[in-house]
């Protein structure tokens, strides 16, 4: 998990630096990818459930998509402006970083509930609770 997170941030860095997009955004984007992969690491922890996908992508659906995006930079060249002074590349990275923070929002608040319905069931079994 580390390397995979440490060659996804490389590969984020790289995008960030190279003439198709711009770097706050990238890091935008790898930020997103990172806080869900710090979501999976606990939820596995802490649940029990290591889960890879989320909103029927996972990891191997990101990486396909920043493959076909390369050949797209290829084919393309790099982007002369755009709306709001943002490229296309720059556009993706901005909507897939926030589809990933949302994910995370709301995966978060899921995993919150769960965790204190299983501590106020927990607690409602306890032996102490029953001497109250």
């Amino acid at each position: 998990h580390s390397t995979d997170s440490l060659a996804n941030m490389i590969l984020g860095i790289g995008l960030g630096l190279s003439p198709f997009m711009r770097l706050d955004l990238a890091l935008w984007a790898m930020s997103g990818y990172l806080l869900l992969s710090i979501h999976t690491f606990l939820a596995a922890r802490v649940l029990g459930e290591f889960r890879l996908s989320y909103a029927a992508a996972g990891p191997t659906e990101l990486r396909l998509m920043l493959i076909v995006m390369t050949l797209v930079m290829l084919w393309v060249g790099p982007p002369s402006g755009g709306s709001m002074g943002l490229g296309g590349f720059d556009w993706f990275a901005l909507i897939i970083g926030g589809a990933l923070y949302m994910i995370f929002i709301v995966q978060t608040g899921m995993t919150a509930r769960k965790l204190l319905r299983q501590d106020a069931a927990r607690k409602a079994t306890s032996p102490q609770d029953a001497k109250r």
